[in-house]
């Protein structure tokens, strides 16, 4: 979805007019000068640094896969871009610094100039960065070779992950060999822009009457088998045509199924709490019975699903077919979160949020896959000289992102502007709560669920035949970074 966080930075530049800053103050918490909640504060003390630069490398924000609220050199109309202009000039006042932003605009989300650098690095030995915030896929491959220091190590000062301005939860998921050479933290957006929900019309579905979906997700029976019975009841040639395209009407539009079976608890790896050692997911008949029951939504009648992509996109632009396809004509829509944004908000329909559905009743909690391909990553190269300064700075920065830029994406975007019912509001917070990485699209170890969504795209093979094909070759690879990590210092 590369082109939707392009437009995602022109909408969210031009919204605040319509949405104010302010959030409303939790019990106890102080309200600092600018006007936002200070409640969250680290615990090292204000120093002077006799306005040293401290320089942070990061994708630019005005291009594709950018980080939205990591830079702002001046006063910005935007809401984001005020909180990130707020933060950055009370850490610079707190520790007399002066933050310098090394940008890189790379086309590609992995394997571009910003990786080079850092790979060159390897090398070199530059003290090149303070702080470095690469995509995460870069960052897991250059962890590999040694480019960070284990963040929980104690070899950063200062840098304490249990606060609450780090996501202890998706760095939980990270910690191969129990280190955490990169991390996920309230400063960084993308990874929650880029996870994938379902959405549905609430116009149609009142039109239809039939009733909206969330009393299934409270009770525990929101599961792929409730999810399929509505879809595959819905669907027509709207345009009489003989041929399904978005001018159709469909029970489901939609791009990326690989949702379904990490929404089940399935992932392509998984990582061993106590040992730390990743593994590369067996085949087993949970894994092969998903894989059917998704077959029988996207393969069942010409008209029940849509898949965006495969035939021609409507002005030559994928949003604009999500668009076409899904406002006043189609049941549900599976798209990442980023579209309340660039999407949804010129659409005509009443639409609301869903997680998406579980494997069954029997599973204890929804799980979404968190985005992998636009998320980017806290990381401290190794090459860094003044590492106390560095963590003193991460962790205000990180801090003061929970202080001013959570509550701008959380309460002023979200769920007070683009949420369009309360029931949304609370599904976007369990959506985000059970986020989970998958550590194999990660490492590109066997990229098993991207292979399954292939082979249901192309009706080829059986889910035992594809495992029996890749797994020896994902298993070789996640060999190699075990082995790599264990070499490391």
């Amino acid at each position: 979805m590369r082109r939707s966080f392009a437009a995602l930075l022109a909408v969210l530049a031009a919204v605040s007019a319509l949405a104010g800053c302010g959030t409303k103050k939790p019990g106890g918490a102080k309200t600092s000068d600018d006007g936002y909640t200070a409640e969250y504060v680290p615990e090292i003390s204000r120093g002077d640094y006799n306005g040293a630069s401290v320089t942070v490398m990061c994708r630019d924000p005005e291009m594709a896969w950018g980080e939205m609220a990591v830079i702002s050199d001046e006063q910005s109309t935007a809401v984001l871009g005020d909180a990130a202009y707020r933060r950055n000039k009370r850490l610079e006042n707190d520790y007399n610094v002066k933050l310098n932003f090394v940008t890189y605009n790379d086309e590609t989300a992995s394997g571009g100039s910003f990786y080079r650098t850092i790979s060159d690095n390897l090398s070199a030995y530059d003290d090149i960065c303070d702080i470095c915030i690469p995509g995460i896929m870069d960052a897991a491959t250059l962890a590999s070779a040694g480019a960070f220091v284990d963040l929980s190590s104690g070899d950063v000062p200062h840098l304490d992950l249990e606060k609450p301005w780090w996501n202890k939860t998706l760095n939980d998921s990270m910690r191969i060999l129990n280190r955490q050479y990169f991390a996920i933290s309230d400063a960084l957006l993308n990874d929650k822009l880029d996870t994938y929900v379902m959405f549905f019309n609430k116009t149609l579905f009142a039109d239809s009457k039939l009733d909206a979906p969330y009393t299934l997700v409270d009770s525990g029976e929101w599961t792929i088998d409730a999810f399929a019975k509505i879809v595959k009841s819905y669907g027509s040639d709207l345009n009489g045509n003989g041929t399904p395209d978005y001018e159709d009407a469909y029970g489901l539009v939609g791009m990326i199924y690989d949702v379904f079976y990490v929404g089940s608890g399935i992932t392509g790896a998984y990582l061993d709490e106590k040992t730390g050692l990743p593994a590369i997911t067996p085949f087993s008949d949970k894994t092969d019975n998903i894989y059917g029951k998704v077959r029988d939504i996207v393969s069942g009648s010409r008209y029940n699903t849509y898949s965006i992509g495969q035939e021609p996109l409507f002005n030559n632009d994928i949003n604009d077919t999500f668009r076409a396809a899904f406002d006043e004509k189609s049941l549900f829509m599976c798209g990442p979160l980023s579209f309340y944004f660039n999407i949804i908000t010129e659409m005509t329909s009443d639409v609301g949020l869903l997680p998406c559905p579980k494997y069954d009743e029997n599973q204890k909690e929804y799980r979404h896959r968190a985005g992998y391909t636009g998320s980017t990553a806290i990381t401290v190269l190794t090459s860094v000289r003044d590492r106390e300064r560095a963590g003193v700075m991460l962790e205000a920065f990180c801090a003061g992102a929970k202080n001013y830029v959570s509550p701008a994406f959380y309460d002023t975007l979200l769920t007070n502007r683009y949420a369009q019912d309360e029931e949304s509001k609370r599904m976007i917070s369990l959506v985000i709560d059970t986020e989970i990485f998958d550590l194999d699209q990660i490492f590109k170890w066997g990229t098993i669920l991207e292979r399954l969504q292939l082979s249901l795209s192309s009706g080829a093979g059986s889910v035992a035949t594809l495992y029996a094909r890749y797994a020896a070759a994902a298993e070789a690879k996640l060999r190699e970074t075990i082995d790599s990590y264990s070499q490391l210092k």
